[in-house]
């Protein structure tokens, strides 16, 4: 399975699901570049389509919270993997974030016991970047 956990910015995660977003956002990406044949069809994927600059600014963030953890980042993004036709916007999330925020706490808290960080925006304020 790929997953982003997006619009859930990257500091929010912990390690695993860190690590585990920054390896699938590029599977994510050259599935929706159409350069595999696997993924092609996943819902996570189908999200992305048209949205490659976005897909980068979240591994851009992705990574930088990497960085700012002690992780070594060597995997720059591959240039051929952004459409300048595409939306800078991010997609809408693949559920309600009350569901996705009730997901990642559950994990979280079952590989470390510590619970996710964030909190919901209000319905009126907007979505904040990762």
């Amino acid at each position: 399975m790929v997953r982003s956990w997006h619009p859930i910015p990257a500091n929010a995660l912990d390690d695993t699901a860190l690590i585990a977003e920054h390896n699938e956002l590029l599977i994510i990406a050259k599935a929706a570049a159409g350069l595999t044949k696997g993924w092609r069809n996943h819902p996570e994927v189908l999200r992305w389509r048209g949205h490659s600059k976005a897909l980068k600014r979240r591994h851009d963030d992705v990574a930088m919270e990497m960085v700012r953890r002690g992780y070594n980042h060597r995997s720059p993004w591959p240039k051929e993997l952004i459409n300048e036709a595409d939306t800078d916007d991010p997609p809408k999330p693949w559920q309600p974030l009350e569901e996705m925020a009730r997901l990642l706490d559950e994990r979280m808290r079952r590989r470390s016991g510590r619970p996710l960080k964030w909190v919901l925006p209000k319905h009126d304020e907007p979505l904040a970047s990762s």
